[in-house]
């Protein structure tokens, strides 16, 4: 299983993808970070730094991204017989894919707080401090629980892309998929509110679970979602868990 494992992590690193992804993060961040520099009086600085300068849905769309290729490559470049064969085990081959896009995951939501921790210092010195108070919390806890928040829903999230790429083979499918649902989250709270507000049993739905980031920050969300912060986390990594089981399933059980 290590042995799989450091080879998915070598692949990964001759990728262009995370240079490619890392080098979007660092330019998105900044341009952020400058309009907001240019336009203090317009934008609340501190606030929009503890979102990770809005670039969490950027970080989501990379992620997204590479964990449909990440498994579906090896049916479009009809290596995945080798794989298999190699492993000795299909489970091996999905569960070392798995563990590398977790890996990549954390080093790319380390990158970007490192990024913006460097503009914040940069540009940002001056105008607050990491322990100034913002509302409930200091201003460096709202920022380390958005960047945590965005990476339980991710998890959740990537979960589904994996489910959706072995099934269908196809990495254009995989990220449609995940790039709706990502954004289906994102757009359709009010909608949710009034869902629930109709049928209680609807809080256990899958997509109420990606609020957690939301919650986390603003507690009174729970107004919304009907589920307490902690159900919420737990929530996420049982939906997590499910999905991965699911693809594990058929990825056992599919022809390749």
């Amino acid at each position: 299983m290590l042995t799989l494992y450091r080879q998915e992590i070598f692949k990964l690193s001759k990728r262009k993808s995370p240079l490619m992804a890392m080098g979007i993060l660092a330019v998105f961040n900044l341009l952020v970070a400058i309009v907001i520099k240019l336009n203090g009086k317009m934008f609340n600085a501190d606030g929009v730094f503890a979102a990770n300068f809005l670039s969490t849905w950027l970080v989501a769309l990379l992620l997204i991204g590479a964990t449909a290729t990440i498994v579906t490559s090896e049916f479009e470049y009809n290596t995945i017989k080798n794989i298999i064969y190699q492993a000795g085990s299909r489970q091996r081959v999905l569960v070392s894919k798995w563990l590398a896009t977790l890996t990549y995951m954390v080093f790319l939501y380390a990158y970007m707080l490192v990024v913006n921790l460097l503009l914040k210092l940069i540009l940002f010195n001056t105008n607050f401090s990491l322990s100034d108070k913002d509302g409930k919390f200091f201003i460096y806890q709202e920022w380390l629980y958005s960047a945590w928040g965005g990476f339980v829903k991710m998890l959740l999230v990537s979960s589904l892309v994996f489910l959706i790429a072995v099934l269908m083979k196809k990495s254009s499918a995989a990220i449609m998929v995940g790039t709706l649902t990502y954004l289906a989250v994102t757009l359709i709270g009010n909608v949710m509110e009034i869902l629930l507000r109709k049928w209680e049993f609807l809080k256990w739905n899958p997509l109420n679970f990606t609020n957690y980031g939301n919650q986390l920050v603003d507690p009174t969300f729970a107004n919304i979602t009907h589920l307490t912060t902690n159900q919420l986390l737990w929530g996420s990594l049982a939906y997590t868990a499910v999905f991965l089981a699911l693809g594990m399933w058929v990825f056992a059980n599919k022809e390749v």
